[in-house]
């Protein structure tokens, strides 16, 4: 808290008396309060043996000299999100940058099946490529959001394994913090079905019946596929429970309004597209694999005008 160009009128913050060795010219000791990131002024009070004091500005003593005091950041309330294995399959790690201040310019993110990290660089090892070592990687954003892959490699996670992760930051001083480590997380088993469908004809018209097929036997032109626990496309559940249907859908609630491999009805008037606003008509259609996994996908269409009524008449003369 100096305000002149000598410092010599400083409001010191903090002041500390040590005790230094009879008979030495110099010598280093450590304050024993530290006070918080910032720019600080310090001067030095030195004491003979005679009991003559020097102050900051009188030899031998030292001061006011300008000192920048940063301490090593920190990372806290880390976290872990399961992502939507139906579309992007993946998890998001995110964190709290702590080094009151100061920013964060750089992070490293290691995840292992191992919960010594036993694979990473640090400890002597070579990252599985089912594991990941970013690396420092220069950025202030303290998330990052990693893919879950069949084949996984540089950037990618494997499905079916059991994780660890931890993550290290950097502050604008380049100090690093420690590894500061997560809790463990599970990748699913395998893929989620894919959930796709047509319809026919593809042009309905109101009053028309209308045919929803999931495609979902093997053959050509299959839609809804399964997957088994290699993530080899495997056959799908026969019964009727497994494929539901929504005639209807309005986001988020999903109505079953019939079960089955294909279903079919008709419409009398329009409603909404997927997206909630244009006229026409919203179909979701759900399919659950042999292991309890489920996705859904949609299908939107506009409504043609009845098709015209035909009427038999006997000919006239």
């Amino acid at each position: 808290d100096c305000s002149d160009t000598d410092k010599t009128g400083c409001a010191w913050g903090i002041q500390s008396t040590l005790l230094a060795p009879p008979g030495l010219d110099s010598w280093s000791s450590s304050a024993p309060d530290s006070p918080p990131d910032d720019t600080w002024w310090y001067g030095l009070h030195v004491l003979d043996t005679a009991g003559n004091w020097a102050s900051e500005t009188d030899p031998p003593g030292i001061g006011p000299k300008k000192v920048f005091i940063n301490t090593s950041p920190s990372a806290s309330t880390l976290s872990v999100i399961r992502g939507d294995y139906c579309s992007i399959p993946s998890h998001s790690f995110s964190w709290t940058f702590v080094d009151p201040g100061d920013s964060q310019t750089a992070y490293q993110l290691q995840i292992d099946d191992s919960s010594t990290f036993v694979s990473m660089p640090e400890n002597g090892g070579t990252p599985d490529p089912w594991d990941l070592d970013t690396t420092k990687v220069l950025s202030g954003t303290p998330s990052k959001l990693v893919s879950v892959s069949t084949a996984p490699s540089a950037g990618d996670i494997g499905y079916n394994y059991t994780y660890y992760w931890r993550i290290k930051v950097w502050d604008e001083g380049d100090n690093a913090s420690g590894w500061e480590v997560g809790t463990f997380f599970d990748t699913e088993d395998h893929q989620y079905p894919d959930s796709s469908f047509i319809f026919s004809p593809s042009t309905p018209s109101e009053g028309e019946e209308i045919t929803f097929d999931s495609k979902s036997d093997f053959g050509p032109g299959r839609l809804t596929v399964c997957y088994d626990i290699t993530n080899s496309p495997t056959t799908c559940p026969a019964a009727d429970g497994n494929y539901k249907w929504d005639f209807d859908y309005i986001d988020p609630t999903f109505d079953t309004d019939a079960t089955g491999k294909t279903a079919t009805t008709t419409y009398s008037g329009a409603n909404l597209k997927c997206d909630g606003e244009t006229l026409g008509q919203c179909v979701a259609f759900k399919i659950t694999d042999a292991d309890g996994l489920t996705c859904f996908g949609t299908n939107d269409f506009s409504l043609q005008r009845p098709l015209p009524k035909f009427k038999e008449t006997a000919p006239s003369n």
